[in-house]
């Protein structure tokens, strides 16, 4: 009987070793989720309602969030991390006539960090507080390997 358990035991532990695990399923960062951890998203509704807070404390009007913003800011955060750039700081005219540019940051690996970050830094704190911003677009990606680790950027337009 004791051999039998044993056995049965062995030949389960044998199948568990045998197994692939779990699939790693993609998590919302939130605001203090590491995305330069595995499975880390980037949270871009969370990033946007933080700024939009900051606004509202100010009587400013919330920003909208543009799909076309935000798809030019994974471009050009991709890009950055990809050219492994440390260039920060406005991108102009990137957004089109009457936007307010974009721009870019790397390091900060939380969405608190950024937009910690980006209220002491002029350049992006005046983009957050535009009063004539309507829409925004935020964008993080994660670039293992790579110098600064996570890449951003803050596409705002009238």
């Amino acid at each position: 009987m004791k051999n039998r358990f044993l056995l049965a035991a062995a030949a389960l532990l044998l199948v568990a070793g045998c197994s692939s695990p779990p699939a790693l399923r993609e998590t919302s960062s939130g605001l203090y989720g590491r995305l330069d951890h595995r499975g880390v998203a980037f949270d871009e509704t969370a990033a946007i309602s933080l700024m939009n807070a900051y606004r509202a404390r100010r009587g400013l009007a919330a920003l909208v969030p543009d799909a076309k913003l935000a798809a030019l800011a994974e471009e050009q955060a991709s890009r950055a991390g990809r050219e492994d750039r440390s260039v920060f700081g406005e991108v102009p005219n990137l957004t089109g006539p009457g936007g307010a540019g974009l721009r870019l940051s790397a390091g900060y690996l939380t969405v608190a960090e950024a937009f910690s970050g980006w209220r002491d830094v002029p350049v992006h704190e005046r983009a957050m507080l535009d009063p004539e911003a309507r829409r925004v677009g935020i964008a993080a990606v994660h670039v293992p390997g790579s110098k600064y680790r996570v890449y951003w950027a803050l596409a705002t337009a009238r």
